[in-house]
């Protein structure tokens, strides 16, 4: 459990990048101690006239950004996050 003052650390990559989307694998560390795992996706899109949100590919630019953070899932989670 996790107490009021304890210090936390978070660890965020990036586990996938698609066309249109990233994948981010994210840890969370106390005392040492892994105490969380996730992952979340997030798309890339852009907003219409309308209102409505169409997926588009990902920025050549942003990419190769996003490649100096993707992890190599061959090895342990946390070995690769840090």
């Amino acid at each position: 459990p996790l107490r009021f003052g304890d210090e936390l650390e978070v660890h965020i990559a990036v586990r996938r990048i698609g066309q249109k989307s990233v994948t981010y694998a994210a840890e969370i560390h106390c005392r040492g101690e892994v105490l969380a795992r996730g992952h979340s996706t997030s798309a890339c899109c852009q907003v219409g006239a309308d209102g409505k949100m169409k997926p588009i590919p990902i920025p050549e630019e942003t990419a190769q950004r996003l490649h100096t953070y993707l992890i190599d899932e061959t090895r342990e989670n946390t070995e690769a996050m840090q």
